[in-house]
């Protein structure tokens, strides 16, 4: 699969998996956002740029829950992946676990 794009709500520099995707696979695309700003303009940014790179043939590999709406939203649940590993369930199960 060479046409995917990787999307991430955060810098994906600092994302060790994310890296060794576009590492390993240099064709594949990557947006995503400054860390630094508020996290409304990072949704609006990481929107904005999802539009530019609308496709039909374009696959969407999310790696976090925001991402996975903004994409959602613009290309609907055809050619979506969600990929965010064992980091999203353990916070669930923390905090879940003291809530209780």
């Amino acid at each position: 699969m060479s046409n995917v794009t990787h999307v991430y709500f955060g810098n994906a520099k600092y994302h060790p998996i994310v890296s060794t995707y576009l590492k390993f696979f240099p064709s594949h695309k990557l947006i995503h956002c400054n860390k630094d700003e508020s996290r409304l303009r990072r949704t609006i940014s990481l929107f904005k740029a999802l539009r530019k790179n609308k496709g039909s043939d374009v696959w969407y590999q999310c790696h976090d829950p925001v991402s996975l709406l903004v994409v959602m939203l613009i290309n609907g649940r055809k050619r979506t992946i969600f990929d965010a590993h064992e980091v999203y369930s353990s916070y669930i199960k923390n905090s879940f676990a003291n809530s209780v």
